[in-house]
């Protein structure tokens, strides 16, 4: 809690030169600092969770650790996750004597990005915890949800990404608490 103990000492410097009895200046936009700070606070603690989850391999030794970047509910974190590599030793007889003709014709054989194809140690693909945490285009199913009420809010994405990230957020809680199923 670094960033909040920041702002939190920052304030007490404000209040410890002000006059008895008298609040601080610029004391106005301490609610937007404290929700910063906390903000990035518990991106670094998400981040230190998803760290120590990507370390477990439920598929048997990984082909190594990457780093994996997810746009979250408290901003972008960034951890290392278990990685699998292709298996080509499990791929049919028939897809790797292609694969050898186009690689002996001088033609570039790579495989597609996430692809269908089987990968080591059985895994169901690359980085099994982004599986499991249900990403989609990179973005929790929290974020991804709260993004689209905002489009719906404010009428356009465009219009949307000049939103500030408490009103956002505001606003997506009152239509939670609300009910609303938009």
């Amino acid at each position: 809690m670094a960033c909040l103990g920041k702002v939190l000492g920052e304030l007490s410097v404000k209040i410890a030169v002000t006059d008895r009895g008298a609040l601080p200046p610029d004391i106005a936009d301490i609610e937007h600092k404290v929700f910063d700070a906390a903000r990035k606070d518990l991106a670094q603690l998400l981040a230190g969770v998803l760290g120590a989850l990507g370390r477990f391999t439920p598929y048997g030794a990984p082909d190594g650790y990457r780093k994996v970047t997810t746009a979250t509910w408290f901003g972008h974190v960034t951890y290392n996750c278990a990685y699998y590599g292709p298996d080509p030793s499990r791929e049919s007889r028939q897809v790797r004597r292609r694969r050898e003709r186009k690689i002996a014709e001088g033609k570039v054989c790579r495989r597609n990005k996430n692809g269908t194809f089987p990968r080591k140690g059985g895994a169901p693909c690359a980085y099994p915890l982004q599986q499991a945490l249900k990403t989609c285009d990179g973005m929790t199913p929290t974020l991804s949800d709260a993004v689209q009420r905002v489009g719906v809010i404010t009428g356009s994405f465009a219009e949307g990404s000049k939103v500030e990230p408490a009103v956002f957020i505001a606003a997506v809680a009152a239509m939670k608490t609300a009910g609303s199923t938009t």
